[in-house]
Formats: C-alpha cells, sequence, structure tokens
C-alpha cells in the first residue's frame, strides 16, 4: 500500500487493537475519531475534506489532533474509511426527505454534544444554544457510516441524549415550552437506524410528515 493508506491502517490498527469483531473494531474506530481534535462546524457549511461524493484523506490524516471544523459528511467517510482498511464492511448512509436532487430533514433536533464543541445543542446552527421547541435551527440531511450487514449506524460527529427529555424543552407540543437541563450522552455505535433517528431527531416536526428516506451505501472517492 501507498501513502496515505499505510497511515490509515496504522491508526485503524492502533485505535481497534486487540478487538476481534467488525462491531468492536467500528465501535473503537468511532470513538477515537470522535475526541479526534476536530471540532464540528456551526455554520451548516461543505464538507471540509472533499466535496459530498469524495473524501480528501490525504488533508484529513494531516490535521488529525487538530481543532479543524469537521461535518457529518467528513465524519461519516472517515468512519467508513478507517473501519473498512480493516474489514469492516461500513457504507456511507445520508438520511432526509428526498427533494431537488438531494435529502433534506427539515426539523428541528433533540439535544446533542457535537464533536470538538464544549455545549450541548438543540439549536445546531442557532442562537441560543439550547432553544424552545419555536426554534427554526435544524439538520437539513445526516451522514453517517452503516454497516452493510446489519443496517446499524456508527456516527463519529455527535453523541446524543438517550434521557427521558432528550430536547431539553417540556410543555412544547406543538407550541414553545420551557427549557431544562440535564443530559444522558451515548454516542451513536451499533445502533439500529429506527432508534437512532427517533432520539437524535424532535418528535413532533413536519419531518415526519415528509417521509425521510435512507440513502445508503453512498458511493465517494478517496484520495
Amino acid at each position: 500500500m501507498a501513502e496515505p493508506w499505510t497511515e490509515v491502517l496504522e491508526y485503524a490498527c492502533d485505535w481497534a487493537g486487540g478487538k476481534s469483531t467488525a462491531t468492536s473494531a467500528a465501535t473503537e474506530i468511532t470513538n477515537s475519531l470522535y475526541v479526534s481534535g476536530f471540532n464540528y462546524e456551526d455554520w451548516g457549511g461543505y464538507p471540509s475534506f472533499g466535496g459530498f461524493n469524495n473524501f480528501n484523506l490525504t488533508k484529513f490524516i494531516s490535521e488529525l489532533g487538530n481543532s479543524y471544523d469537521v461535518n457529518c459528511l467528513d465524519m461519516g467517510k472517515a468512519v467508513t474509511t478507517f473501519g473498512n482498511a480493516i474489514g469492516c464492511s461500513l457504507g456511507l448512509t445520508t438520511y432526509g426527505h428526498t427533494a431537488s436532487g438531494e435529502n433534506y430533514i427539515d426539523g428541528p433536533l433533540n439535544c446533542i454534544d457535537p464533536i470538538g464543541l464544549s455545549e450541548p445543542t438543540n439549536n445546531t446552527f442557532s442562537s441560543p444554544l439550547i432553544a424552545n421547541d419555536c426554534r427554526s435551527g435544524g439538520f437539513s440531511y445526516h451522514a453517517f457510516s452503516e454497516m452493510t450487514s446489519s443496517n446499524n449506524i456508527w456516527d463519529a460527529t455527535l453523541q446524543y441524549d438517550i434521557d427521558s427529555n432528550p430536547d431539553n424543552v417540556t410543555g412544547s407540543n406543538p407550541g414553545c415550552g420551557t427549557i431544562t437541563t440535564g443530559y444522558t450522552w451515548k454516542l451513536p455505535v451499533n445502533e439500529s437506524e429506527s432508534s437512532y433517528i427517533l432520539r437524535l431527531i424532535d418528535s413532533w416536526p413536519k419531518w415526519y410528515y415528509y417521509s425521510p428516506t435512507w440513502n445508503r451505501n453512498r458511493n465517494f472517492s478517496v484520495y
């Protein structure tokens, strides 16, 4: 193998050292990428390491450990690439409502702890970081890695809140509510599609009526 693939193997073998199954190896790779020093870009922009259909692996490796902005496509492609280097059989998946040739979720989030950020948010691209359900900010789509044999997901972009009040807003269906505190974070590893999405996306918004779709095993070139 030539650079940068030898480095991919070195990182993947180091992160997944001692693991003997694809699921446990993918979990350790996802954990390691989540704490790898990157910061979530909160302005809703273009992927930092290539476009929607390619991945600049050389640049990604060079920025490991640095405070470099990433989005979900960057991290989904990274988990897929590093995991597949040691045989995890992962694919890149995007989720959202299909419109105008791309995927849209079009609804607010429950609370998340994005990669590299010091504060949780349910209002990712707006202010305040924790807002009631009259907020307008949310994901237009979300990307992550998915194991082709099970359709379970591995996501190094964020932790999500799995407690009884995941949006930290009470009395808000469908109006504005009262903001609360408290989080129970979980990194999404080996998680079923439906369980993850129902916890990630708020339960009442319009995305529910738009029948969002899964775009699994998206092809992307690596350079």
